[in-house]
This record gives C-alpha cells, sequence and structure tokens, in this order.
C-alpha cells in the first residue's frame, strides 16, 4: 500500500545565465517587440515585477488545480490548498479526503472500468459502456458513409462522419444538398 497522492500544487523555475555569459565575455542583444516579450528569458537576471507576475500566474494555476480537485473530491478549495502540497502516502490519502479506496495495481483497471461503467451518474440518464458507445459511434459513421446520397461525395461524406455529434440524417441532408 505504497500509492502516493496529493502534491496539488504548481511549480516555475527561472535560470539566469547572465552572470555565467558575461565572465565568459558573451553578450546577447535581446531584439524583440512587445514589452513583456522577453520577460523571464534565461539571458538576465529575474526582475522583481516579472517575478511578481509569474507569481500571481502560478497562483491562479494553483487556485484551477484545487477548484478541480475539490470538484470531483468534495472537499473545499481551502483544504484542497490547506495540504499545501504535500504528498500522501497509503491510508493518509484517504484520511485527507483525497482518494477513496486503495487499491492493488494489478486490481486498478477493473476497478476504474467498474466505475466508469456504472449506470447511473448525475443524474438518472445511463451511462453507456465503453463497448457500447464505440458500437453506436461506428454504426453512426458508417450511415453516413454508407448511405445512398453519399455515392459520388465520398470527401464529403468523410469529412461528415468526422464531425462529431452529426447525425446520420443531419448528413444525409446536407449530402443530398450537395448535389
Amino acid at each position: 500500500q505504497t500509492s502516493r497522492i496529493g502534491s496539488i500544487g504548481v511549480m516555475m523555475s527561472h535560470v539566469s545565465y547572465a552572470g555565467h555569459l558575461a565572465q565568459a565575455g558573451v553578450d546577447i542583444t535581446l531584439i524583440y517587440s512587445g514589452t513583456h516579450k522577453v520577460d523571464g528569458n534565461q539571458f538576465e537576471a529575474l526582475p522583481a515585477e516579472v517575478r511578481q507576475d509569474m507569481q500571481q500566474r502560478i497562483d491562479a494555476a494553483r487556485r484551477m488545480f484545487a477548484e478541480k480537485v475539490a470538484m470531483f473530491t468534495g472537499l473545499s478549495v481551502d483544504a484542497v490548498t490547506g495540504t499545501e502540497a504535500a504528498v500522501f502516502e497509503g491510508q493518509s490519502g484517504i484520511d485527507a479526503g483525497l482518494a477513496d479506496e486503495l487499491v492493488n495495481a494489478s486490481d486498478a483497471i477493473s476497478v476504474m472500468a467498474t466505475a466508469l461503467n456504472s449506470n447511473v451518474r448525475g443524474g438518472t440518464m445511463p451511462q453507456l459502456t465503453a463497448t457500447e458507445a464505440a458500437a453506436q459511434e461506428n454504426q453512426r459513421v458508417m450511415g453516413i458513409l454508407t448511405c445512398q446520397e453519399a455515392k459520388g461525395r465520398e470527401q464529403l461524406a468523410t469529412m461528415l462522419a468526422g464531425q462529431q455529434g452529426m447525425s446520420v440524417e443531419q448528413a444525409r441532408a446536407i449530402l443530398a444538398a450537395a448535389a
């Protein structure tokens, strides 16, 4: 039971070669358009205002990450950020609310498949199994490619079949109009 979960944070790094390049006698001239185009480049030391901007961006990214974790765990965003990007092992991940159970690696795929194929999720509409969904998609594509209206318009039929959500009926109408 050595699973690990957590590390809910964001990291960014900056490397400055300015001192090394100066010592080697190399002078880099940056030619750019747009005041912020070269912010954070590796040829200059990181100015305080650029560092502050980078910090604000990673703080916002961490917040978005925490919101997603909160949405799928039922924890509050404050509880998620309160972990301070700690890593939890085994039962401590469950105790922290970041996992529901510990599963051996050999059982993980069947457990996930069972969860994905559950009949109800977020309401009363039944979920399709992956096999059923693939069969329906195949039937839709073949219905478009082999319909009478597709004859002589195979390229258009192929393009329409590739459009997610395009029904056979919609494709037939478009193909008929293209005659």
